[in-house]
């Protein structure tokens, strides 16, 4: 008989993943808009910019750390076989 490896996975949740992936594409995009729209003149308030890089990066931060939750809570169950 042939045993079957069974070391334990850890995988992230789906939708976190999709979630934080999501996150990252919606800053980049952001960034990209502010970048084109000063290159075609537009003045924008430098603020705005950076309360938006603030909160979106707080979002990460707290998807980060949701993640890290559900890894560490599977470390501890033995993972998924």
């Amino acid at each position: 008989m042939t045993e079957k490896n069974t070391t334990p996975k850890f995988i992230v949740d789906e939708e976190l993943h999709n979630l934080m992936v999501t996150l990252r594409d919606t800053k980049n995009v952001y960034n990209s808009i502010c970048t084109r729209m000063r290159k075609q003149g537009v003045k924008l308030h430098k603020c705005n910019e950076e309360n938006y890089a603030n909160d979106i990066d707080e979002l990460i931060g707290t998807v980060s750390c949701v993640i890290s939750e559900q890894l560490y809570h599977d470390i501890q169950e033995g993972g998924t076989l």
